[in-house]
């Protein structure tokens, strides 16, 4: 046994390293000492003694297999076979490939009287063997029972029939050796070379008997955690992630391998930001962790919880974590998770505005301060003095919070822990910004965003995406400094620093420029141009920054009494029956909480994120009905909309003709031509307008130069829709959903058809579209030169071979009217709908995804998706909305027409049958041909009927 120290040694400073548990730290010295001495009392005999030390040991690393063996060694010899089983069980769990465990769960058999079994074992064993003196340790172990009288002439029998056993370890060496080289590149951050190299270990592996499925599983997500813990994120995540979605649910995986590859994952998805997802993944791996003998890893597991809770604002929930921590330091003897459940319980108290809970903040803050310093946890104090510095802020010493802050900062910064630096720059800032200090607040906010900057570069696309959502609060913080200090140059900057980020990263991609400068943007605009970029800072508050040819400003609007107003009289049912119970109209700040009547002192706490997103809705809908009873009401809100949106500019606008919208969030789902002036004209009938994500974005598409000498036009309708033959149970639970999001994005990755996952979201048989078919035919005879496909020839696989070949990009415009669907919980399988046949043809599922789409080639000035909600997608904070129109622009396309909504088949072929004979009689462009058919409709040239904002509202344009 003592050739299996330098082994355990390894493993337990690798995991602890990897588990970051400063609790464990010991030196390498005072583990061989621990290991030799309770080997050496085992082998006299003297368990309890032996059985001390291995508890230290456990308390160091409960996670080694070769402790536990030794456990059972202890236990047999004691005669306590169940107690040996226990420990023994828990071995297969860690990892069935390893020597020692499987020669004691053969011992094992032996007491049990099972002579032939154990056997079977050994040469099991035999295969993992990595040293010719791993027999040696088997004699040792044999001689220690036949020394002490423990089944003495099974043992004598077996030191026998050693000899004369010949197994082959080649396999496993072959698998140890791939394994050794890959960790060791993972180590250098050499992600390729490390993912190869690990691709030999799960087919050597593979060719064991039996096949070691935990030990791969465990060995890809160590692999991974190297990784990505020394820098190669995404080649990291990608063997992380896969070791958790292959084993959380797999029967067949010990309790340990999902633990600690759920661990992995979710610290992963702590690091980019993706909480939401990173909670679930902690949640499912806790019931497992908590059947394992050592509870470290559940500590470690409710610690990332804590964690995610905290970056989503869920103080009330990490309270009950914060608990649970102390509790489990409690059972535990355990400082650092005593300390932790301090610091977590705290710093949730922090945030409250209640005295008593502040109170409560600061005292465990500091019993966890006390802790964290008793035991020379210095990592976990510095963390711990940061939130204390709140406290400080909170009881009025600013002086003693900002400087302790500060010496925090600059020794984070120089230990290469900038992430930890970002929490605590963004917490002055924040400090500041509270006091309204804004200036002093600034210089905060863009050091952090700085760093996060740098950070951010090292991730792909989707995870940018996820990690500056984590961080947007400092990008909003900035912004609504800019706002309150009138600094329009400030506000440019910061509203294109965390707006389609990912969108114009991808768009020049190995080119120089991503980032549009004010001046540049602004030679850009004609004279009677002006560009508004919204950024909503808070439920009924927004920041607009408005840039003209030769000027720029900054405008912030607090709308929190109007919007209050507008809740309480049309959707605030609550509170409609409690003033009919107390028999009274309530005040605009008064609410009713049990028999008690509560006045807010500052009106913005009346109206919040769920008031404004059920705005929001009311006001989209109301935008498709027409009905004459909801005209009132209609009115009033897209009136709203205006004061909030275009009034608090309308001075700096005047006279200009042309609007360019940059929404943001929910404002993306709402036409802004539809918004009623206070006049009572539609604002499009006074300005025309179109939208752009970002000034950046608006920059690249500008400088794309695409051939006169194209095809006008490409048109496809009238697809098919067979019943696909593809059936799979409904989605009923946010576990299936997860579980479909995984196996959309690993289809996505290897282009393999999705009709599982459409299947699981309810998609059937859809509904012909005989006027798509009338669309098409009439674009045909408006526009000469149409290339014209219809029915079956609408085909995913030949729109693909277009593309592949060329063509596609000789056309100036390509429509498609179809079904579109827009999946904010897959929003990768957001798209339309080619001709879907009951199985598949050449390959494609025909469904044409964002993805797919994305990667078309594109030389177009306009691409029109003619079908629903083909303008909608999922909002991600500061990137804004993934979607279809996103796809479109990145795929080369300089124009985007797209609907908000489901749309009419007679007034869609109006609308763009008007559109395309405008831009050919006229020579408009294709937005002023827009904004001109809306006029028309407006005024009834269509007739009555189509009059309504759901008949010309929902589509908009994006980009030239």
């Amino acid at each position: 046994m003592k050739n299996r120290v330098f082994t355990l040694l390894i493993s337990i400073l690798l995991t602890t390293s990897l588990l970051s548990l400063p609790h464990t730290v010991r030196a390498q010295e005072d583990l061989n000492e621990i290991y030799l001495k309770a080997y050496d009392l085992v082998k006299k005999n003297q368990t309890q003694e032996s059985l001390k030390l291995l508890q230290e040991v456990m308390n160091i690393n409960g996670y080694f297999e070769n402790v536990y063996a030794m456990f059972a060694f202890n236990y047999m010899l004691k005669g306590d076979l169940i107690q040996a089983g226990t420990y023994l069980k828990a071995t297969e769990d860690l990892g069935e490939t390893s020597i020692y465990p499987v020669f004691m769960r053969a011992n094992l058999k032996v007491f049990e009287g099972k002579v032939d079994e154990a056997k079977a074992l050994i040469k099991l064993a035999l295969q993992y063997k990595q040293l010719d003196s791993d027999i040696e340790d088997f004699n040792d172990a044999w001689d220690t029972f036949i020394q002490f009288d423990k089944k003495a002439s099974d043992f004598q029998s077996l030191k026998a029939w050693l000899p004369t056993v010949k197994v082959s370890n080649k396999v496993f060496m072959d698998a140890l050796e791939a394994n050794t080289k890959a960790q060791n590149l993972a180590l250098e951050a050499k992600g390729p070379e490390a993912l190869n190299v690990f691709n030999g270990v799960l087919d050597a592996l593979n060719k064991l008997t039996p096949k070691g499925t935990n030990t791969a599983y465990k060995w890809q997500a160590e692999v991974g955690a190297s990784l990505f813990y020394n820098g190669a994120i995404e080649a990291g995540a990608q063997l992380i992630g896969n070791a958790y979605k292959n084993t959380i649910s797999n029967n067949e995986i010990g309790d340990y391998v999902k633990a600690i590859s759920a661990y992995y994952y979710s610290d992963y998805l702590n690091y980019i930001g993706n909480f939401q997802l990173g909670q679930q993944v902690v949640d499912q791996a806790l019931p497992y962790s908590k059947r394992l003998l050592s509870l470290d890893l559940t500590g470690q597991l409710l610690l990332k919880k804590s964690s995610m809770l905290s970056g989503q604002g869920l103080n009330q929930e990490n309270i009950a974590v914060g608990n649970q921590l102390l509790q489990l330091g409690n059972n535990m003897k355990n400082p650092y998770f005593q300390a932790q459940g301090y610091n977590t319980l705290g710093s949730s108290y922090l945030v409250s505005t209640d005295p008593a809970d502040r109170t409560k903040a600061k005292q465990y803050l500091e019993q966890a301060n006390t802790v964290a310093i008793n035991n020379n946890f210095g990592y976990l104090a510095e963390t711990i003095q940061g939130n204390l510095a709140i406290t400080y802020w909170q009881s009025g010493q600013r002086d003693k919070a900002v400087q302790t802050y500060q010496t925090l900062i600059n020794s984070l910064l120089s230990q290469n822990r900038e992430q930890d630096a970002i929490v605590n720059l963004n917490n002055v800032g924040t400090m500041f910004f509270f006091t309204e200090e804004y200036a002093r607040a600034i210089p905060y906010f863009e050091k952090a965003i700085s760093i996060s900057e740098e950070f951010r570069a090292q991730l792909d696309g989707q995870n940018r995406i996820t990690y500056l959502q984590s961080q947007l609060s400092a990008y909003q913080f900035l912004t609504y400094c800019y706002a309150r200090t009138g600094n329009g140059t400030g506000l440019f900057n910061s509203i294109d620093q965390q707006r389609a980020r990912v969108l114009t990263e991808r768009m020049t991609l190995n080119k120089k420029a991503t980032k549009t400068t004010l001046e540049k943007f602004q030679a850009s605009l004609k004279s009677d141009e002006v560009a508004l970029f919204y950024s909503l800072t808070e439920p009924g508050a927004v920041a607009i920054n408005v840039v003209t040819k030769d000027k720029t400003y900054a405008i912030l609007k607090e709308f929190f009494k109007e919007f209050t107003e507008l809740k309480q009289r049309y959707f605030d049912k609550a509170r409609n029956e409690d003033m009919q119970r107390i028999g009274f109209k309530l005040p605009l700040n008064a609410r009713v909480v049990g028999d008690r009547i509560l006045m807010e002192n500052d009106i913005a706490n009346m109206f919040n994120q769920e008031d404004f997103e059920t705005l929001g809705e009311l006001t989209r809908e109301l935008l498709q009905d027409d009905k004459p009873e909801y005209a009132e009401i209609k009115t009033k809100f897209l009136n709203t909309y205006y004061k909030f949106l275009i009034e608090p500019v309308a001075n700096l606008i005047a006279g200009k003709k042309k609007l360019i919208i940059s929404p943001d969030g929910l404002l993306n789902f709402i036409p802004f031509e539809a918004l009623i002036t206070n006049q009572g004209r539609y604002l499009i009938e006074d300005v025309g307008v179109r939208y752009m994500q970002s000034a950046s974005v608006g920059g690249v598409i500008n400088s794309r130069k695409y051939s006169a000498d194209r095809k006008p036009m490409l048109a496809m309708g009238g697809a098919l829709y067979d019943e696909m033959s593809t059936k799979a149970d409904p989605i009923r639970s946010s576990e299936r959903l997860q579980k479909m999001n995984f196996l959309a994005e690993e289809n996505a990755m290897q282009g393999l058809s999705q009709r599982e996952v459409y299947a699981a979201l309810g998609f059937g048989k859809m509904n012909y579209l005989p006027g798509t078919l009338r669309e098409v035919e009439t674009m045909a005879a408006t526009v000469p030169g149409t290339d014209v496909y219809t029915g079956l020839q609408m085909d995913e696989a030949f729109l693909k071979q277009l593309s592949a070949e060329g063509k596609l990009a000789n056309y100036k415009v390509v429509h498609l009217a179809t079904h579109g669907f827009a999946l904010p919980d897959i929003p990768q399988l957001s798209g339309v709908a080619m001709s879907i046949l009951k199985d598949e043809k050449d390959g494609e599922d025909g469904y044409l995804t964002a993805p797919e789409i994305s990667s078309l080639k594109l030389n177009a000035d306009l691409v029109v998706l003619s079908a629903c909600e083909t303008g909608l997608g999922k909002i991600y904070g500061g990137e804004g909305v993934m979607g279809l129109t996103q796809s479109l622009i990145l795929a080369g396309a300089n124009g985007a027409a797209v609907s908000l909504w489901a749309v009419n088949d007679a007034s869609t072929m109006y609308f763009m049958a008007g559109m395309y004979e405008l831009v050919g009689k006229t020579n408009m462009t294709y937005a002023d041909a827009i904004d001109d058919m809306k006029r028309r409709f407006i005024k009834g040239e269509f007739g009555e009927t189509f009059k309504g904002t759901g008949f010309w509202s929902p589509f908009i344009h994006y980009g030239n």
